[in-house]
């Protein structure tokens, strides 16, 4: 009787665990950081998935991985409804852009113009894309780049690169080796000469400096997506 007794406890045990087993294994939840940069005049809400509003810029929250829900206002005028990745243990950075009210609000990320995807150049070389989102500027221009370089006595100023009608989309990345000074080392200072492509008139001359890292001669970075900014300034979106 026993022995019939522990026979059908453990089949029911064995099918009680069985039922147990069926349908898929519960997965924990990994989680990722997001951060959105701000390229806008300013007063975007950010509201991710139902009603958690984040304060531009956002920096390293944490989110379950995936797509994720996020919208963004301006007041109360909703600009974008869209979904965000999220990568699992990884930060995943996105930039929020309308450098100036002729241009439409976007969100993107370090895949535009094909950033991520290019190489360090070698060498006291950089490599650098253009833009024009200037207010004032005509809608084409050419961009040419110059800069110092020491040769025996002098500094000189020489010309390194050009771009050739710059529109609001991006260029291709050129590379530029930049000059030296009289120490051999890479020049960082560089001059933007601006002009309009069919008179050649210089319509713009801008100074920009490449960062060094502090107390060294090294560059902080070598690859640029910049723009001529609302103000004819120049703004680095992104840099690596």
């Amino acid at each position: 009787m026993r022995i019939i007794f522990y026979f059908i406890l453990s089949v029911l045990t064995l099918f009680c665990f069985l039922s147990c087993s069926k349908g898929e294994p519960v997965k924990d939840l990994l989680f990722g950081k997001l951060a959105i940069l701000d390229f806008t005049p300013g007063g975007i809400t950010i509201v991710e998935g139902g009603a958690n509003k984040l304060p531009p810029p956002v920096n390293n929250v944490s989110l379950v991985s995936g797509g994720n829900r996020f919208r963004f206002y301006a007041q109360n005028n909703l600009l974008l409804d869209t979904s965000l990745m999220v990568e699992a243990y990884k930060k995943h950075t996105y930039f929020m852009f309308k450098p100036n009210v002729n241009t439409p609000f976007r969100v993107f990320d370090e895949s535009l113009n094909g950033f991520d995807k290019e190489t360090l150049p070698d060498g006291s070389s950089v490599k650098i894309s253009f833009a024009n989102f200037s207010g004032t500027l005509p809608d084409l221009v050419n961009i040419y780049v110059r800069t110092n370089t020491y040769k025996i006595p002098v500094s000189q100023q020489i010309q390194i690169g050009e771009f050739l009608n710059v529109s609001t989309s991006f260029s291709g990345f050129k590379k530029l080796t930049l000059g030296l000074n009289s120490s051999s080392l890479p020049e960082n200072a560089i001059i933007l000469v601006v002009k309009d492509p069919v008179s050649q008139q210089v319509l713009k001359t801008i100074n920009f400096t490449l960062p060094k890292v502090i107390n060294s001669d090294q560059l902080v970075d070598y690859v640029y997506l910049l723009y001529v900014n609302d103000q004819n300034g120049v703004t680095t979106l992104m840099s690596k």
